[in-house]
């Protein structure tokens, strides 16, 4: 018996539970490209994870907190502010 590589069973195994949910046969070519979607959807969750701010202290989780609240909340007054100049 040949081995398989981890991409044919990949398919093999997608073409089984595809035929046990469905009852329909699917092309390789069709498959290929679901796997191929699969993979790098799961790559991009991968690089989401990465991409996230790590806190060494929940003190520092808090100031990255307030520092995104007061940043909005002076920007914000500075907007009221120059509206109220401009239009008073």
């Amino acid at each position: 018996m040949l081995r398989m590589s981890s991409h044919e069973r990949k398919i093999e195994a997608f073409r089984s539970h595809y035929f046990l949910q469905t009852g329909k046969k699917l092309d390789d070519e069709i498959l290929l490209i679901l796997i191929k979607i699969s993979e790098v959807h799961a790559d991009l969750k991968r690089d989401n994870r990465k991409s996230r701010p790590q806190f060494s202290s929940g003190w520092d989780y808090f100031v990255y907190g307030m520092g995104t609240i007061v940043t909005a909340t002076i920007l914000a007054c500075l907007f009221i502010a120059l509206y109220l100049i401009i239009h008073h």
